[in-house]
């Protein structure tokens, strides 16, 4: 997780007297499968979560509890040099790809998440090389991003375009022109910002181990209705890279008929102030011809949910009104909500190590008995919970609606409409499992590879030993922490050749 503190605090223009900070929020949760012998660390937004233990067994799984990860929303993200004029400091929406590429750039396009947790966008050090956001392109000023292990100071570019679309309309590679790849379906559909001042790694940085992610924050919510698939789920290998994500697509007009309606409406207001906004930077005090800040809803604001959100544990309850952010996998709660509910942080039921840009701590994770929001179409309504208890900005956000809680639903997040909304579609969305590779290893042990889409709840693993003359199945292993792929591994099973896959 990502906050900036702008040092600049004056200037002319509305936006810029009210600016006192902009934060800015990178709350990427990824949970591992705890049953693996050696899960690999997972690099999410702004935050690695390295392992997940469990400590006491969790309670017994149902079709309401969601799993504890939900999709990472990727999009294919190219920067031109769309701008406007010096005296110009507000972002402007293109629903065409307007600008030519940076000078400099060595790749048509890189892959971004779509975080509505972040204040602004971001470029890692790598992809801003690959767009040419270098050099001429860069001002010399800087704002700082810190997580749970510390701060660093990053660049803040001169106004470029920023535009992106779902991967699935980009060709499996890079090799072919952004414009070539969208050719075959709807290039027009490619939308953008423009005279936008994003956040840069510098290569110091990214030298020194501190990563920061190509991401698209919440300004690009406040030009776009979002509609995020989940159950077209798309595959994309770029570069050596393989991606996988829900289809999405954006549209500029809040009543777009292509848009869905959806079940469930959660109603949306903009934190720290819900008022009717701008988008825009902060121009730098002395010479006013160059951003002085990183382009951001007025003073850093995020989507949160307009209702509180209930929480129930056992005869403890807490309510309070919830930040959602498309890229934090994990649902968060803060110190005072768990101290609400009765949860004596001492004794956690796992705990998740997570690493920041500058160093990593470890996090208590608990099972809450419900979760619900009111809704228009009916409150939304999710048991046994897990959460992750985490303070973000001092404390101040009360939790983080994750992804893990429309893991198995699609989503339109329609941050232009009036008031904004967040539509669900019910938990219909049936999950794809398929063993990705098996082995028997050295000490007699077998270990099985199985990918999940969308992640249920928990994942059993099923084995058999003669299909012709025994049919009957048994479960071997489970996976309480389930998310997209992991590995089992079995022990005294190496006479049992026929594995499959379940869920509850």
């Amino acid at each position: 997780m990502l906050f900036a503190d702008l040092q600049q605090t004056s200037g002319s223009r509305d936006m810029a007297k009210r600016a006192q900070q902009v934060f800015i929020f990178v709350l990427c949760f990824v949970a591992l499968v705890a049953q693996a012998e050696k899960p690999p660390a997972y690099r999410g937004g702004g935050l690695q979560v390295v392992s997940v233990r469990e400590i006491q067994r969790g309670p017994s799984t149902d079709a309401a509890r969601p799993p504890f990860a939900g999709p990472i929303t990727y999009v294919a993200l190219t920067l031109t040099d769309q701008r406007s004029g010096d005296d110009d400091w507000f972002a402007t929406v293109h629903t065409n790809l307007s600008g030519s590429a940076l000078a400099g750039a060595t790749s048509p396009f890189v892959v971004a998440i779509l975080d509505s947790g972040a204040a602004t966008h971001l470029v890692g050090y790598p992809d801003a090389q690959a767009m040419g956001l270098q050099g001429a392109n860069l001002t010399p000023n800087t704002f700082s991003v810190g997580g749970v292990g510390g701060m660093i100071d990053v660049d803040i570019s001169e106004p470029v375009g920023f535009f992106a679309h779902g991967l699935q309309h980009v060709a499996g590679d890079t090799s072919p022109s952004f414009r070539t790849a969208l050719a075959s379906n709807q290039p027009a559909s490619l939308v953008g910002q423009a005279n936008f001042a994003g956040g840069v790694n510098p290569s110091f940085n990214h030298q020194a181990g501190a990563v920061v992610p190509t991401l698209l924050g919440a300004p690009f919510f406040g030009a776009f209705a979002v509609s995020i698939a989940n159950r077209l789920p798309v595959s994309r290998r770029v570069g050596a890279t393989s991606y996988r994500s829900p289809s999405v697509r954006f549209f500029a007009n809040p009543s777009d008929p292509q848009l869905t309606n959806l079940q469930h409406r959660v109603f949306l207001e903009l934190w720290p102030v819900p008022t009717p906004f701008t988008i825009g930077y902060i121009p730098d005090l002395v010479t006013f011809d160059r951003p002085g800040s990183p382009t951001a809803i007025e003073l850093g604001s995020l989507f949160s949910t307009a209702s509180e959100v209930f929480l129930r544990r056992g005869a403890n309850t807490s309510s309070r009104k919830m930040i959602v952010d498309t890229a934090a996998q994990a649902t968060l709660i803060s110190e005072i909500a768990a101290t609400e509910l009765g949860i004596n942080l001492s004794q956690p039921q796992f705990e998740v190590e997570v690493q920041g840009i500058a160093g990593s701590t470890n996090a208590p994770g608990f099972f809450v008995d419900e979760i619900s929001v009111p809704a228009q179409g009916g409150a939304v309504v999710w048991s046994n919970v897990p959460v992750i208890v985490l303070n973000v900005g001092g404390g101040s956000i009360h939790g983080v609606f994750g992804s893990n809680l429309y893991a198995n639903r699609d989503v339109v997040f329609n941050g232009i409409a009036s008031p904004p909304y967040l539509e669900l579609s019910g938990p219909d969305i049936p999950t794809t499992m398929r063993i990705t590779g098996l082995r028997v290893t050295t000490n007699g042990m077998v270990q099985v590879d199985w990918f999940a889409e969308p992640p249920p709840n928990q994942i059993v693993l099923e084995s058999c030993p003669d299909l012709e003359t025994n049919g009957a199945w048994s479960a071997v292993a489970t996976a309480e922490f389930a998310v997209a792929e992991g590995s089992l591994s079995v022990s005294g099973r190496v006479d049992r050749l026929f594995f499959r896959l379940s869920a509850p």
